[in-house]
């Protein structure tokens, strides 16, 4: 007698009958992407409620911003370039 159904059926092995949420090829279809991108989303939802944060604040920015200083002084290099030559395209 076969130890498993899948050895009794073939069939059964086949990734038909696999599971959806288990079958990694499935779950990558071009078609999926909308479910990809709410699990993504409704994943740390989850754990945050779960933790019991109701609410976060979301940062965005940039690591390459310039100091005030720095980026005064090349905007007033720009404008003095600018004004030298008006009609030169950028570089």
């Amino acid at each position: 007698m076969p130890d498993s159904p899948q050895a009794e059926f073939p069939l059964l092995s086949s990734p038909a009958f696999q599971r959806a949420d288990s079958d990694p090829e499935f779950l990558q279809r071009e078609e999926l992407r909308a479910v990809r991108l709410q699990l993504e989303w409704f994943k740390p939802e989850l754990i945050q409620q779960d933790e019991g944060i109701e609410s976060t604040i979301v940062v965005f920015g940039s690591a390459r911003l310039l100091e005030p200083a720095a980026a005064n002084a090349k905007l007033v290099t720009a404008k003095h370039e600018l004004a030298a030559s008006p009609h030169d395209s950028p570089k």
